[in-house]
């Protein structure tokens, strides 16, 4: 019995702490990545802000997701352009490029599991 309350006193604590952690962590997050491309950025930006190419070029692809179903949707590119996905691995999720500044820039909104989770990239 006195096992029994140890173990149960102890995984409280650690929920307890957890939860804590959890409230003090930032409720946003920025992650960072460059590389060179030994390309013009016209060339690189063409093909990046291009959705439809994407699937050349990323993890997300059907290499990762054989199941991966790709529907496009707005214009073919500029702000607008979107690609929704369905996938066993990949799951449900859904892109939108909102500001296009060639050939520099595009900012996209991400939404997985049907709005659930939310992002905004800037490439």
């Amino acid at each position: 019995m006195k096992l029994i309350k140890r173990i149960l006193v102890f995984l409280l604590v650690f929920v307890a702490l957890f939860a804590v952690a959890g409230h003090l962590l930032p409720a946003q997050y920025h992650v960072e990545r460059s590389t060179v491309v030994k390309a013009s950025s016209e060339r690189v930006f063409g093909i990046a802000a291009d959705l439809g190419t994407w699937e050349e070029w990323t993890a997300w692809n059907l290499k990762m997701d054989p199941t991966m179903k790709r529907t496009f949707s707005g214009p073919a590119s500029g702000a607008g352009a979107a690609v929704s996905w369905d996938g066993k691995k990949s799951g449900h999720g859904e892109m939108t490029l909102t500001k296009v500044t060639p050939p520099t820039e595009f900012t996209y909104d991400l939404s997985f599991e049907h709005g659930r989770f939310k992002s905004v990239g800037t490439m």
